[in-house]
């Protein structure tokens, strides 16, 4: 093997791992997936306007909507995502009465 072969050869090995690190690290930054789960949560809401939507997780951040009442419908981490039943009436979102239960 000549020196310029060897080098090309080393350069591909060094540029591959650097790829496979760098993919790597790509996949260790993104969440986990959801899982279904079954778990009963409660909220102590008193604003009969429902359960505020904020910016980020502060209390003293911006409200951007509220919601009514939500069922959680999976998990990861320490996020959850909900599910929430709502029709869409003159560009407003309301509870969907016959969805109660």
């Amino acid at each position: 093997m000549s020196w310029s072969t060897a080098a090309e050869s080393s350069l591909r090995v060094l540029t591959t791992l650097a790829l496979a690190a760098f993919v790597g690290a790509a996949h260790a930054d993104a969440p986990p997936p959801a899982t279904p789960c079954s778990i009963v949560a409660f909220v102590e809401e008193t604003d009969p306007a429902g359960l505020n939507v904020r910016a980020a997780p502060n209390a003293k951040v911006r409200v951007l909507g509220t919601l009514p009442p939500v069922w959680v419908d999976k998990a990861s981490g320490t996020w959850i995502r909900i599910r929430v039943e709502i029709t869409v009436s003159d560009s407003r979102l309301v509870p969907n009465p016959q969805c109660a239960g």
